[in-house]
């Protein structure tokens, strides 16, 4: 396999993760205000369902990933998957996103917690095998790092659009000026609106990956006979082996307990910029301009980022983007109410490694499972990448089942002046927590082993093993 991808074949790649993100990062962006401030859901139970959706994934990620590793098909291990497992994802999204009218308290959180919770299940059937994908895609270590930085950086352009759709939307239909929750059915209708621009996005750009990214391994390629024989059902002695296999892989266990305590701290500020923006500035409605900010300052960013990936490698830019990124956030805790502009000054410059932060960890997840197949001889992205998912996913429905309990267990009151105690915990919770959290993920990420040099290692010598049969 060439080392470098085609262009085409890394945006096709790519493009599911806007599709993802558009769905997705409302949920832990606007979703929670909206159902606590306009549904009449306490957030409290949103708090329990969060938390339970995440019970619930630590066995559907890593049996989804297993799954897909024994898939077989002529269109390959992870593309049916992703076809197939889209449309789910759409409608329960648009179910997510306009729920109904006239329901009780209690009817209303019983169908929204049904709704969330096939939601989490929907989208581990489309994101494991998607993740699970890229690193088949090159052995290349620098290239690895360009495909899983466009791979990120579609996931940022989609935060961008989740970010400033919803306000657009108001500002178009007249609704109000911002995302001031004023008029619930203003609200609703703005919600529905953009459920039902996201869900067609989201299968558009499932369906291109499908058809353009061409599987590597368990799949044809014209008449080329399928690589990998046919496997049977995984057995749970068997399943268990694996995680076995994979949590005594040193670099492994280092990279995702280094991830997951980044990422608990890192969902906090995206469950709670709403939050902080309402009770504390005072200026809710500047709520898509400050994401837009971040976002787009870390875009702009993240080409330099990898520049010095390939110059210094993929731990010491991942350990420079944290500095950065909680440095200049750590500031925040200084402003007082209304001080607008010097929190949008420390949200650009905090930007500057914020996306990278992201995508780094990605890349060098391919390296560890080059490191499990040189230890073990088989080629295992779809349990890592369920592993992998897990942490992702359980980070952030931990930040905001967490957050949101914590609230309501101090005295949070929608639609109203909170109280000090209230404020002041939100303020810990916003700034404090996550800066500890990459304090300790930064001390954590220092011991990765897996250098440039070592990873060159690992594939020369899968190359002379002929592990692998591409290398």
């Amino acid at each position: 396999m060439p080392a470098s991808l085609p262009l085409r074949t890394r945006l096709a790649y790519g493009a599911p993760n806007l599709g993802l993100a558009l769905v997705g990062i409302p949920i832990l962006v606007y979703l929670p205000r909206f159902y606590s401030d306009v549904v009449g859901i306490s957030v409290a139970w949103l708090g329990v369902v969060f938390v339970a959706g995440r019970v619930i994934d630590a066995v559907t990620d890593p049996l989804v990933g297993v799954l897909s590793d024994r898939s077989r098909s002529i269109h390959g291990r992870r593309r049916p998957w992703i076809l197939w497992g889209c449309l789910p994802l759409a409608l329960l999204s648009v179910a997510l996103y306009v729920p109904p009218k006239g329901l009780s308290d209690t009817m209303a959180a019983a169908l929204a917690s049904l709704v969330i919770l096939g939601w989490f299940l929907a989208y581990t059937a489309v994101n494991v095998p998607y993740r699970a994908l890229g690193p088949e895609l090159s052995d290349d270590y620098d290239e690895r790092t360009a495909l899983f930085s466009i791979r990120e950086g579609s996931l940022v352009v989609g935060t961008l659009i989740a970010a400033v759709g919803p306000g657009a939307i108001g500002l178009a239909l007249g609704l109000d000026g911002g995302l001031e929750v004023v008029d619930d059915a203003a609200e609703r209708r703005r919600f529905a609106i953009y459920g039902a621009i996201a869900a067609p996005a989201l299968v558009l750009t499932c369906l291109l990956c499908v058809r353009r990214v061409q599987e590597r391994f368990g799949g044809r390629s014209g008449d080329a006979p399928d690589p990998i024989p046919a496997a049977p059902p995984p057995s749970p002695s068997a399943v268990r082996q694996q995680l076995r296999d994979a949590f005594s892989n040193r670099p492994f266990v280092i990279l995702l307990l280094a991830f997951v305590v980044i990422a608990i701290g890192s969902s906090l500020p995206t469950v709670l910029i709403s939050y902080f923006l309402a009770y504390w500035l005072g200026a809710s409605h500047l709520l898509p301009l400050f994401l837009l900010v971040y976002l787009g300052v870390g875009l702009c960013c993240l080409p330099g980022w990898v520049w010095l990936s390939r110059r210094r490698g993929k731990k010491v830019t991942w350990l420079a983007a944290m500095a950065v990124n909680a440095g200049f956030f750590g500031f925040v805790s200084l402003l007082g109410p209304g001080q607008v502009l010097e929190y949008g000054i420390l949200v650009a410059f905090s930007g500057i490694g914020g996306v990278a932060v992201l995508a780094m960890p990605y890349a060098m997840q391919a390296d560890v499972i080059d490191h499990d197949e040189l230890r073990t001889g088989e080629r295992r992205e779809g349990l890592y990448g369920g592993l992998w998912s897990i942490a992702e996913k359980s980070a952030a429905g931990l930040g905001l089942g967490l957050s949101m309990l914590t609230l309501d267990a101090v005295g949070y009151r929608p639609n109203q002046a909170q109280s000090p105690l209230v404020l002041d915990v939100l303020r810990v919770l916003y700034i404090g927590v996550p800066c500890i959290c990459t304090a300790i993920g930064f001390w954590i990420a220092r011991k990765y082993p897996l250098d440039r040099e070592a990873h060159q290692a690992i594939a020369a010598e899968l190359t002379r093993s002929g592990s692998s049969d591409t290398r």
